[in-house]
């Protein structure tokens, strides 16, 4: 397991819907240290913690551990959901109507 990449994500996904790691680090009953630790890759956190944490800022645990996790089809649904999970229905269409073109155009390449 890459305990960078983990800790990366885990700062990512808390910066990206403005929580602290003091508030992180409560929620999930851990120390603002630990979590400061955790986040720059010098702890080794539990599978407890990192279910945790997946739960408080409501991404898939997978995705955080991804570099130990088999990647599978609904991994990745499971990515792009937490992608799009909480934007704004404008948005979500935007994203929609880019997919349909990208897979159109495949599709035609693949025929």
């Amino acid at each position: 397991m890459d305990y960078e990449k983990l800790g990366r994500r885990i700062r990512e996904y808390r910066t990206k819907i403005n929580l602290t790691q003091e508030y992180v680090a409560e929620a999930v009953g851990i120390s603002a240290v630990f979590m400061s630790q955790l986040e720059n890759g010098n702890r080794k956190p539990s599978l407890e913690t990192v279910f945790n944490i997946s739960n408080i800022l409501n991404v898939p645990m997978d995705y955080l551990m991804k570099d130990s996790v088999i990647e599978t089809d609904s991994s990745k649904m499971d990515e792009l959901i937490a992608l799009l999970k909480g934007r704004p229905e404008e948005e979500i269409a935007i994203v929609a109507d880019t997919a349909r073109e990208i897979l159109r155009h495949v599709k035609g390449k693949l025929s």
